[in-house]
């Protein structure tokens, strides 16, 4: 990581198919919107939006990341021949930058995230990374 960076984890540039949806009462009131994923890590995304997002917003987000969960185990564990099932998590917005094209970049830190689907996602990195 560069000097002065922050991060606890390591980003991962990756494009990949994402929606989210703000989590505010009543559940469900607030419209689901597609993104595109620009980088991940274990410790959250970046991702590219047509919507503005204030700081703190929470966020429930649906990765579909292709492989990541041959890496799961337990119960439910996948199996290659069915349809890839998203990522699931909660996050909270820390930044949202206007593009200028009508576009934000926002950054979602994750908050809640099945210790299954974690390690899952983290394996999946360290090989995407090639470490």
């Amino acid at each position: 990581m560069e000097a002065g960076d922050r991060r606890t984890h390591a980003r991962l540039p990756k494009e990949a198919r994402i929606t989210c949806q703000e989590i505010s009462y009543p559940l469900g009131s607030t419209p689901e919107v597609a993104v595109q994923m620009v980088d991940v890590s274990e410790g959250g995304v970046g991702i590219e939006t047509p919507k503005a997002f204030d700081s703190g917003t929470v966020l429930q987000i649906a990765l579909i990341l292709d492989g990541w969960q041959r890496y799961t185990s337990g119960f439910g564990r996948y199996d290659e021949g069915l349809i890839p099932k998203p990522l699931t998590a909660v996050g909270r917005v820390v930044r949202c930058t206007p593009k200028g094209d009508g576009r934000y970049d926002v950054g979602v830190q994750f908050v809640d995230i099945w210790d299954d689907h974690w390690r899952a996602m983290r394996v999946y990195l360290e090989k995407e990374r090639g470490s």
